[in-house]
């Protein structure tokens, strides 16, 4: 269970001090200094968003954690007074502080709370509190610095990026975060994160059993006509309801709403389905809305279940991409969706495969697809490169036929 104490909850916790807060929590004290006009305190909206977000690539069933949205920036107090070093937010076992922030991006709230909550996972199940006088280090630990290359870096005393605890947290943060946390990070020291070690601290995650492999993408059709202006997601949902499911039964539903095609996110993708009797357990369920029993599926349909496939399969394993129909004696996805043209289209073993351009926002390089004369771009770096780019004066948008290369300037 995860518990989340907007600023003003927080507030009334606090104890005044000499230019700020003093917050305490159980054995910990927390200090911060007062918010000016550039500083915002974190609404719990924005962080039950995260949270929301975060459990589609990282499971939380196992958190008994507080998080406290403080009305103050963190920062450092020492021998009475505050030394001028503020931090973003702290985990302790149990707890989270998310400080106050100039700017308060969803992207960036995602980033920061999905960290601290992998802290939290490192206390409950991996280090104990390497801060601790006299830490013994557990084997979880040991084994989780052998296997990200840790040269026998101590997390008391050290600075951030040398702590194993912070490896930890981004190792997390860097692959289930999905794409906008796939860049350079200080925090490795010039060494590439390392999938070993992600899989290791999964692999310590309570109840395995619901945290299967994923293995197989089962692509499915609504055998409904597509609604076009609102969302049909919604009426999937609510028809596996009523069957007694208690979610919706895919991971991605694919979909026009307002005339532009869209993926909707069902159940977590670590979930067990309810979409492929035998195969629920292993696969990652995608909902094409439509009849193509009798309807004929787009090139934009095609490609969009592709590139979402190829997203898939950065975090996953996936051995086949199949048709509902190959594992069920059903007609689904169709007799006219062609579930090989997805796989050539994945695999790049056709000539028409989708063609990458790279959208250039600011000076950060962005790959993305060209889609009927339309760029796709994954959201999370996107938002993050224009947000960079709005800062700055935006002047024109220039396209390149020959290198297929978009630049905003």
């Amino acid at each position: 269970m995860i518990k989340v104490y907007s600023p003003e909850e927080t507030k009334d916790l606090c104890e005044a001090v000499h230019g700020g807060y003093k917050l305490i929590i159980g054995d910990n004290e927390i200090y911060g200094v007062h918010c000016f006009n550039d500083y915002k305190p974190i609404p719990v909206e924005l962080i039950k968003e995260a949270l929301m977000e975060i459990e589609q690539v990282f499971p939380l069933h196992w958190a008994n954690v507080e998080i406290y949205c403080t009305p103050f920036r963190p920062m450092v107090w020492k021998d009475g007074t505050f030394t001028g070093l503020e931090y973003n937010g702290q985990a302790f076992p149990g707890v989270i502080i998310m400080g106050a922030r100039r700017e308060l991006r969803k992207e960036e709230i995602f980033a920061i709370t999905l960290h601290e909550l992998a802290h939290c996972f490192g206390y409950d199940f991996i280090h104990d509190n390497p801060f601790v006088e006299g830490y013994t280090p557990t084997s979880e630990y040991e084994e989780f610095k052998k296997l990200a290359e840790i040269p026998g870096w101590l997390d008391k005393g050290s600075l951030w990026q040398y702590r194993p605890s912070e490896v930890l947290a981004e190792t997390v943060r860097y692959f289930s975060g999905g794409i906008f946390t796939k860049e350079p990070l200080d925090v490795f020291n010039g060494l590439e994160p390392r999938k070993e070690a992600y899989d290791y601290i999964m692999s310590l995650m309570p109840e395995r059993r619901v945290l299967m492999k994923k293995e197989y993408i089962v692509i499915h059709h609504s055998a409904t006509k597509d609604g076009i202006v609102y969302r049909d997601y919604d009426a999937i949902k609510r028809g596996h309801l009523e069957r007694g499911f208690r979610d919706i039964g895919y991971q991605y539903v694919i979909e026009k709403v307002n005339d532009k095609l869209t993926v909707t996110p069902g159940r977590p993708e670590w979930d067990i389905g309810a979409h492929c009797p035998g195969r629920n357990e292993d696969s990652i369920g995608i909902c094409v809305v439509g009849n193509f029993e009798v309807e004929t599926p787009t090139e934009e349909h095609y490609q969009v279940v592709a590139y979402l496939c190829q997203d898939i399969m950065t975090r996953h394993n996936i051995k086949e991409i199949a048709g509902h129909n190959q594992y069920h004696a059903t007609a689904c996805p169709g007799r006219n969706f062609d579930v090989e043209k997805v796989r050539q289209l994945v695999y790049r073993k056709e000539e028409e495969s989708l063609e990458e351009v790279e959208v250039i926002i600011g000076g950060s390089e962005i790959t993305g697809l060209l889609i009927n004369s339309t760029t796709y771009v994954p959201i999370r770096p996107c938002l993050v490169a224009v947000t960079k780019a709005i800062k700055e004066a935006i002047d024109e948008v220039i396209w390149c036929d020959e290198t297929k290369t978009v630049k905003v300037k």
